[in-house]
């Protein structure tokens, strides 16, 4: 294998951050002695002509450069989707393409979403821009195995290596004494919008109390059960945290993840699956979740097909029973904060490469 190189977009003030699942993905890179190359990508709030004047300028230098800086032989893993628009990563993969054949590099992708599953209303269109990707791969770093039968389904030939679980790299935290609390169920992340609707719905689980974490929080989700705890910091989130459980779980209804994001979840590996397990805390998931059978076969968690299972699923399992679910989530967990799953991912796509 030659020299290995990933691509980054550039980050600052000026644009929306890099999600913490890149992030991590970039520092496992650096640690592991890949070369970085950062892109431009569009700036936050820029008026539409601007940010085609901009980027159609800087998207062919900065993709020319990459093949001009990239040795004969070498290899270079892009992280999926690309931060742009749909036109100028179009643009970035007809210029790949030629330095692929020109310098013999070899592509891994790395797939941190399917847009094509994502917004069913932008399917055909999202659908030919992967297209132009998964032509270009070399090896793909899909999900789980349901992401892999979709992409097959669509006609992907390439090889595919399944990622099992994205890590999420933090510092081992103490983890305080749960027998209190161990019945509580944690909601972590952004609670406005369709995609956490079900949260008003959760007062009819009286028997089981809830602790809400994140922006977006609105007065009518609260009741007796269901408490708002605040908004902190991904640094500081770690620390703040009390409860028992992580939920993972999308749509409008508590029976089952309804509409586009509960769809999304059959492909997915949501990020918050891996917060909750790098903090130690077993998991309640959506029985028809891809990240559903990694729940299973690890025993780390609970999976149910409705939210209103979890009363009588929770006051049958002792503490000592929790104990012993939640030791089977350390295992994980040190794998997870230490970027192990992503290591392993990029050792078995060497294969190909």
């Amino acid at each position: 294998m030659g020299k290995c190189y990933y691509i980054t977009e550039e980050s600052g003030k000026e644009f929306n951050a890099l999600t913490k699942a890149r992030e991590d993905v970039n520092h496992i890179l650096d640690s592991l002695g890949w070369e970085r190359m950062t892109v431009h990508r569009k700036k936050e709030n820029q008026n539409k002509l601007i940010h085609y004047l901009r980027m159609g300028f800087l998207t062919p230098t900065d993709w020319k450069k990459i093949g001009q800086r990239m040795e004969t032989d070498g290899v270079l893993l892009i992280q999926f989707p690309i931060l742009n628009s749909l036109f100028f990563n179009n643009i970035a993969a007809g210029i790949l393409e030629k330095t692929k054949v020109k310098k013999n590099i070899k592509i891994i992708v790395l797939i941190h979403d399917l847009d094509s599953i994502r917004f069913p209303g932008e399917k055909e269109k999202q659908e030919n821009h992967e297209k132009n990707f998964w032509d270009l791969a070399d090896v793909i770093i899909v999900h789980n195995y349901r992401m892999k039968e979709y992409l097959q389904k669509q006609g992907v030939q390439k090889p595919m290596i399944e990622l099992g679980i994205f890590d999420y790299l933090m510092e081992k935290k103490e983890i305080r004494e749960r027998k209190s609390h161990f019945r509580e169920v944690v909601i972590a992340g952004n609670l406005n919008g369709n995609k956490t609707q079900y949260l008003r719905e959760l007062r009819k689980l009286k028997t089981l109390d809830f602790r809400l974490y994140g922006p977006g929080f609105e007065e009518g989700m609260k009741d007796q059960n269901v408490v708002y705890k605040g908004v902190y910091p991904p640094d500081q989130l770690p620390d703040k945290i009390r409860g028992g459980w992580g939920l993972i779980w999308d749509g409008s209804s508590l029976n089952g993840c309804q509409g586009n994001y509960g769809e999304y979840l059959k492909y997915n590996n949501p990020h918050k699956t891996s917060f909750y397990l790098a903090m130690e805390m077993p998991v309640i998931i959506w029985k028809k979740a891809a990240m559903a059978r990694f729940v299973e076969e690890n025993q780390i968690g609970i999976t149910v097909d409705s939210l209103e299972e979890l009363p009588d699923i929770l006051n049958q399992i002792s503490y000592e029973k929790y104990k012993e679910i939640a030791g089977n989530t350390r295992k994980i967990s040190e794998k997870i904060r230490a970027g192990k799953y992503l290591e392993e991912a990029l050792k078995e796509s060497r294969k190909y490469v």
